[in-house]
């Protein structure tokens, strides 16, 4: 799947790094935090977003998500299907 990103970053099994990979890619593209959103459905993305001052929406829609943890961290938007997410997108590119 790489051959569909322009640039990747990816866990690290030592510590967590999920700040320091988001800094990389705005770095990597040339962007700020307020032009960018990070679409996540675990509450380590809601929190490694708020370091970094990404915007976060968070993907609700699958079975599996915990809802109430992410409700208490407070994302931008809570996404509760693909549709809703799409609509999202366009606004922000409006």
């Amino acid at each position: 799947m790489e051959h569909f990103f322009d640039a990747i970053a990816t866990g690290s099994p030592i510590r967590a790094n999920k700040p320091e990979c988001l800094r990389n890619i705005l770095r990597t593209f040339g962007h700020l935090p307020k032009e960018s959103v990070y679409i996540g459905d675990m509450p380590s993305d809601i929190t490694a977003c708020r370091e970094v001052t990404i915007p976060i929406y968070s993907a609700a829609w699958a079975e599996t998500v915990e809802l109430p943890k992410l409700e208490a961290l407070q994302p931008d938007k809570i996404v509760r299907s693909i549709a809703e997410l799409q609509s999202l997108l366009r606004e922000r590119l409006d």
